[in-house]
């Protein structure tokens, strides 16, 4: 994704429960660490119907500063590993 400004995370996470599936979550971000913390971004959160058990989850995070899609690509999923893994915690 060198070069891009949109990271995008797409992972099968175990259903979490009262999902409206096929919604979408959006936000705009910003960071501190950015060249111009003034930049806002904008976050999209898709939770999808993957099968029995199964949610796929898509993270589109768009309107990234230059240099940055890479290092948010990374991060989102990390987050994308630690929710699956709480909410298989829980059961």
């Amino acid at each position: 994704m060198t070069g891009s400004r949109v990271a995008v995370v797409r992972r099968v996470l175990p259903a979490p429960p009262h999902v409206v599936f096929d919604e979408r979550l959006r936000f705009t971000w910003s960071c501190s660490d950015w060249p111009d913390p003034s930049v806002q971004s904008e976050v999209t959160v898709i939770l999808e119907d993957h099968g029995p058990g199964e949610t796929l989850m898509t993270i589109e995070h768009e309107q990234l500063p230059p240099g940055q899609a890479d290092p948010h690509q990374r991060g989102w999923a990390a987050i994308a590993v630690q929710l699956g893994e709480a909410l298989r915690a829980c059961g």
